[in-house]
């Protein structure tokens, strides 16, 4: 199972209802270079419809080019194996194989301001709002005390 080609599958399939269930059931078989080899029973049963509607939807994947079939069931017992494709050209990032984009996705412009003050460079009293001499304590008023 493959997040990155199932997120790809989540963002990027064109897909709706039952054959959409059916490209995110491939998808989770699929491994990070979206190859799988589930039988169309499994596959049905995952997207929870019949397996009818999953070989039509495996089809229309093939002919949209969404879906390569790299190697046809030999009969009973064995599955047919397939690659999950986009049909556009695929640039180096589409299915995020190669880079992680919290590390190598774009900087942020400009980086937070340091605008964080020191309490011990705090000029006034925090109990009254006096301002405060360095080194020498004060008599507040709303501590009714003397501070420093």
């Amino acid at each position: 199972m493959s997040i990155k080609i199932m997120s790809w599958v989540w963002d990027n399939s064109p897909y709706e209802g039952k054959a959409l269930l059916v490209h995110l059931a491939l998808a989770d078989w699929a491994g990070d270079h979206g190859v799988c080899w589930p039988n169309q029973e499994s596959i049905a049963k995952k997207a929870r419809c019949s397996v009818e509607t999953v070989r039509t939807t495996v089809r229309s994947m093939e002919r949209d080019g969404f879906l390569e079939i790299v190697q046809q069931s030999r009969g009973r017992g064995d599955s047919t194996r397939y690659q999950l494709k986009s049909p556009k050209p695929l640039g180096p990032n589409d299915l995020g194989l190669s880079e992680n984009p919290q590390i190598d996705g774009p900087k942020p412009p400009n980086p937070s301001p340091k605008n964080r003050q020191e309490p011990s460079i705090n000029t006034k009293c925090a109990y009254c709002n006096v301002k405060l001499t360095p080194g020498k304590a004060h008599n507040c008023s709303a501590m009714n005390m003397r501070i420093g």
